[in-house]
């Protein structure tokens, strides 16, 4: 089963904002969506404070948004469990991070 508790941070919530928060909330994961062309920049910043804070190794990070397809494989190699592109279902989102959760969080 999948609960989810979901909190949602404005627009222009900061790299080290969402990091605070999922510290202080204990997260399981950080879902990302970007429709600005700043994906690559913020993601990597926020993949990079993720490391930094010990992070990125207990939580699932999960991008999605409109960028072209090789910019996809440039977020897995940031570091993303996950990209979704635009036409990505609610059933394969639902089911790639029942996915993610299972495998990272049981180690």
């Amino acid at each position: 089963m999948l609960c989810t508790d979901i909190r949602c941070l404005a627009d222009e919530a900061r790299t080290k904002e969402i990091i605070k928060m999922a510290i202080q909330e204990d997260v399981d994961g950080i879902g990302v969506s970007s429709l600005g062309g700043a994906h690559l920049t913020l993601g990597g910043e926020l993949i990079e404070e993720a490391k930094r804070e010990g992070l990125k190794d207990r939580v699932i990070f999960v991008i999605g948004g409109v960028f072209p397809p090789i910019d996809a494989v440039k977020l897995r190699e940031i570091g993303f469990d996950r990209v979704f592109m635009p036409r990505a279902t609610k059933e394969e989102v639902v089911s790639s991070i029942r996915e993610i959760v299972s495998s990272k969080l049981a180690r």
